[in-house]
């Protein structure tokens, strides 16, 4: 790749029951499909697919606050979210 893509979505979704899919604009050619929604923790960041040779998780950070988990994993085959790291109050 020798430069970025020609424009940024145009899409402004304010619908939290909006299918995630429409909160993604794909370049020609790739595809995504949802691994899981509504059961991770809410504010997703910092991810990182695990291990790297053939990734089986999801691993990323919540920042949604103090009482909700710290780090999370999810199970790319299943969806399946766990704590991996809590937060301490």
């Amino acid at each position: 790749m020798t430069s970025g893509p020609p424009a940024s979505s145009t899409k402004d979704i304010d619908d939290p029951a909006a299918p995630p899919l429409a909160f993604a604009t794909l370049a020609k050619g790739l595809s995504a499909r949802v691994v899981t929604s509504g059961v991770a923790a809410p504010n997703l960041d910092m991810g990182a697919l695990w291990p790297v040779g053939n990734p089986t998780w999801l691993l990323y950070c919540n920042e949604e606050g103090p009482s909700d988990p710290g780090v999370q994993r999810i199970n790319l085959a299943t969806g399946a979210a766990t704590t991996i790291v809590p937060v301490r109050a």
